[in-house]
């Protein structure tokens, strides 16, 4: 990343830790600055196609209007809330061992986790969940939080269940070879993770780190986060969740006009 933009804060985010093991953080994103926008510019190959990607910026822009024309108006909603979080965990230092394209088929929804991420040694699993704002039922950070908790622990535990037929570490290992040259100490550890549950072998969430997201698109109403009752509201429910370590990253987000913008200009 441009050293440049690490000395600027393009994000309105404010952090908290509520243990020693469980962090909060929560941006606002009511219109994309000139910032912004240059750290997305210097960013979404990679974020899209991985770190050793000789894509060029025109061609990635092209491939995400592919997607967005083959998705519904809430999946391109998703799509723009896993982005973002994607994009603050690498500005915040987090390493990127996946990608937001479909190995598979980029017209298909991903398998297996929503992302994989390392730092400072950690290896971290992440989920993004969101909320456009045509939703005909009022939803909170907390519910969608707690949503991709579930997800996460859905996927990581019920490998010995029918309900869950696609081992997610072998995804996740297709991802890593992706993004990187070589053999790692990190590639062994998912391997021996995707033996462990082709054996199903009891896996517990407790055991990982993860990082569930949530992203609530508000649009007329939007409204900054009020970080005093959110906090309380997650404290609340964390309190009954288990985790080796646990980040939640929540985001009031306007709208996705600006991103489309920025794709069709």
């Amino acid at each position: 990343m441009n050293i440049f933009l690490k000395m600027i804060r393009v994000f309105k985010d404010s952090k908290f830790k509520i243990s020693e093991n469980f962090s909060l953080h929560f941006i606002n994103i009511e219109t994309y600055s000139s910032d912004l926008i240059n750290l997305i510019k210097s960013e979404i190959v990679k974020v899209w196609d991985g770190d050793l990607s000789e894509y060029e910026l025109s061609l990635v822009k092209n491939q995400i209007k592919r997607f967005f024309k083959e998705k519904t108006e809430n999946q391109n909603y998703g799509f723009v809330a896993e982005f973002i979080c994607h994009l603050y965990l690498r500005y915040i230092g987090f390493q990127q061992y996946s990608v937001l394209k479909n190995l598979e088929e980029i017209k298909a929804p991903k398998k297996g986790f929503d992302g994989l991420y390392e730092k400072d040694g950690i290896v971290w699993l992440i989920e993004s969940k969101s909320a456009s704002p045509n939703r005909k039922t009022f939803v909170t950070h907390k519910n969608k939080v707690a949503e991709a908790y579930r997800d996460l622990k859905d996927k990581l535990e019920k490998n010995t269940s029918d309900e869950n037929k696609n081992n997610p570490w072998e995804n996740a290992k297709s991802h890593f070879l992706y993004t990187q040259k070589k053999d790692d100490s990190i590639f062994k550890h998912i391997n021996r993770l995707s033996i462990s549950y082709e054996k199903q072998d009891i896996m517990k969430i407790d055991d990982f780190n993860v990082i569930p997201c949530s992203t609530i698109y508000l649009d007329k109403d939007y409204c900054e986060i009020n970080n005093v009752e959110l906090e309380k509201s997650l404290k609340s429910l964390l309190n009954r969740y288990k985790a080796k370590n646990m980040s939640v990253l929540c985001i009031n987000k306007k709208d996705i006009k600006c991103f489309i913008n920025f794709i069709y200009e």
